[in-house]
């Protein structure tokens, strides 16, 4: 493929290739796909396209893609990192003889990527400039796991996740983990600044699982699988 057909197959923003959600559905035996991603900022984007008589499934899908790709460039805000292309991405660079720049991962809430439970975030603007340099990748484990925006808070039960209502996450906690190792590895990065405290991302410290705000000596299931990986961790609480 060329960088116009990989471009045109999703929506560049920075030199990096987002893929929205684009579910096929079938309503009154009306084909049509449903589209949605989510804006760093919080913002919600969906579009739909409905059949047309003389419009085939593959132009169906063009459509909403364009759609979409027209309201994400009009908005000017970078998607949310759990729809990033990685493989995508990499072709893009390869294709326009784009070196790879990036240095670090970065926690996505430290970046103000709104993916915090809460669906909040906890911006910290030195490590947010590192995004906006192109020098780091944002990551959430929990978002890219699956986990919905906001959701109900987790802590760490010895070796699972549990959530405040009683419910085991930890397979969407590991699932997002691996996702985020994988990106590690496709980018050759070997560090990573991570949000303290957090069930994922947690580097030294995580709370008890009691919900009181009490912290034990621990790391979160990304940070653990990131170090085991070889990456130098570092939170935003030692960030300089």
């Amino acid at each position: 493929m060329t960088a116009d057909q990989i471009a045109q197959s999703g929506i560049i923003f920075h030199n990096q290739i987002y893929m929205p959600k684009i579910i096929p559905a079938d309503y009154g035996g009306s084909l049509f796909y449903q589209a949605t991603i989510h804006l760093c900022d919080g913002t919600v984007l969906t579009h739909s396209s409905c059949e047309l008589n003389d419009v085939d499934e593959s132009e169906l899908y063009d459509r909403v893609l364009a759609l979409m790709r027209n309201d994400v460039l009009a908005h000017n805000v970078r998607p949310r990192c759990d729809y990033l292309d990685m493989e995508k991405t990499l072709q893009y660079w390869k294709q326009i003889g784009q070196k790879n720049p990036i240095e670090y991962l970065v926690s996505a809430c430290l970046a103000g990527e709104h993916c915090r439970y809460d669906g909040g975030s906890n911006l910290v603007p030195a490590i947010a400039k590192l995004v906006e340099d192109g020098i780091a990748i944002p990551v959430c484990p929990e978002a890219t796991g699956g986990l919905d925006t906001p959701r109900t808070p987790c802590e760490l039960v010895k070796n699972r996740v549990i959530n405040k209502d009683g419910l085991d996450c930890t397979e969407a906690f590991q699932s997002g983990a691996l996702h985020v190792c994988r990106i590690a590895e496709r980018l050759g990065v070997q560090k990573a600044v991570l949000k303290q405290r957090s069930p994922s991302c947690g580097c030294g410290k995580v709370y008890d699982g009691t919900f009181s705000g009490r912290l034990i000596k621990g790391d979160g299931i990304a940070a653990a699988m990131l170090k085991k990986s070889g990456l130098q961790i570092t939170t935003e609480e030692d960030w300089q």
